[in-house]
């Protein structure tokens, strides 16, 4: 369960003298300065707020440009100075790209410095320079990056041993979930005193308004089923499993459907759509590629129940949207999800799609009145998930431990 003190506690950290905040993050942030209304880290990861509250925040992130001699691109968008500096995911293309980001947090002469992701060289290169200048460095980790098997997770484990002595050396280590912060592996490998758990933070749909209107709520009717899907398509995403309970529930409701919103140009979707052929299952799932924006909260208004099954989840974005957007969740207990749905989703073991159709099923044939008080209590506990609230926990401690 989340820390409920966290959310009630509206009190705004003193301000002070505005900071110059660089956040630094490898790959591409997917921003895009000509629509607005796009869904992206920046937002979930507090730089928008940050920038609310008086404070110049920069991000320096990697743009996949391939192109020899391509110039950082710089601009401003939703109140953030974002440069993209051409990158990519070869090795020889990223280790030209360090002496890059060094000479830019050079120029920029910031006050604090915040990398996000351990598994790149931007936190190992961040933590150096801020030691060096005697700057405050802050990491976010965001993912597990160790879950697997075999050989996977050894090299993983060997990865995170050889960083080992960098990562103690950051001013403090947020992580997006409990459960991230309680792994094992990093309990093993760093600074109890050095942890902070900080949730990711959403920006508000510009069709939520702040009162929840019980009218809105969503009836769920047989036939026609519709489902939703949001988000990578992958193993760990758990899609599959939705895949094989819709083969099973198509009987008893023949006009079920499935609506997947990501990337399906990619390996795992291939396979997806293998699977599907399958189990026969093509005329009740449409892919409709990534969406984003207000095509992608009309499609929250259309379907009646939103499905989660990810095998490992660090935190679970797209389940506190489904909350705002006041349509039924159905979610998987995988990585982080327990906690970050607060006991306001119908939950169902992670892996096991037999029992994601139990849970699908258990939601059909749910009082509709007691649906109406579910949502609505996941409504305003979704309103606690505020970008505001993470930029005032940063400004926080970025305020505490300057030197």
């Amino acid at each position: 369960m989340l820390d409920q003190q966290e959310f009630q506690n509206k009190s705004s950290p003193t301000i002070g003298k505005p900071l110059h905040i660089v956040h630094g993050y490898a790959n591409n942030m997917y921003i895009e300065e000509e629509n607005p209304n796009i869904e992206c880290f920046a937002n979930r990861w507090g730089l928008v707020g940050t920038a609310k509250l008086g404070h110049k925040v920069t991000l320096l992130c990697g743009s996949m440009e391939k192109k020899k001699g391509k110039k950082p691109k710089e601009y401003s968008w939703n109140g953030i100075n974002i440069i993209e500096m051409p990158t990519s995911l070869d090795i020889t293309t990223s280790t030209r790209w360090i002496p890059k980001f060094q000479k830019k947090l050079k120029e920029l002469n910031p006050d604090i410095i915040h990398a996000h992701h351990y598994a790149s060289f931007i936190p190992e290169r961040a933590v150096l320079f801020g030691k060096k200048h005697k700057i405050p460095t802050f990491l976010t980790i965001h993912s597990t990056f160790l879950e697997g098997k075999g050989i996977k997770k050894i090299l993983g484990i060997l990865f995170l041993t050889l960083m080992q002595p960098f990562l103690n050396k950051f001013t403090k280590i947020f992580f997006i979930s409990n459960y991230l912060n309680n792994k094992s592996y990093f309990s093993l490998f760093l600074k109890k005193q050095n942890k902070i758990v900080a949730y990711n933070k959403l920006q508000i749909p510009p069709n939520i308004k702040n009162s929840f209107n019980v009218k809105s709520s969503k009836k769920i009717t047989k036939n026609p089923l519709t489902l939703l899907y949001i988000g990578r398509i992958s193993k760990e995403k758990g899609v599959d499993l939705i895949v094989k309970a819709i083969e099973k529930l198509k009987i008893r409701y023949p006009k079920i459907h499935l609506h997947i919103l990501g990337p399906d140009n990619t390996r795992p979707a291939q396979k997806i759509k293998k699977l599907i052929i399958k189990t026969k299952t093509k005329n009740n799932i449409t892919f409709h590629g990534k969406i984003t924006g207000d095509k992608k909260w009309k499609f929250f208004k259309s379907c009646q129940m939103q499905i989660v099954a990810s095998r490992d989840e660090g935190f679970g974005n797209v389940v506190i949207e489904g909350f705002f957007e006041k349509i039924p969740v159905i979610s998987s207990t995988g990585g982080a999800l327990k906690e970050t749905t607060g006991g306001h989703a119908t939950l169902f073991e992670s892996g096991n799609y037999q029992n994601l159709i139990k849970a699908i099923e258990s939601q059909i044939k749910e009082d509709p009145k007691i649906t109406k008080t579910k949502i609505e209590a996941a409504y305003h506990y979704a309103l606690t998930f505020t970008e505001n609230k993470l930029a005032k926990k940063y400004i926080k401690e970025y305020t505490k431990n300057q030197i």
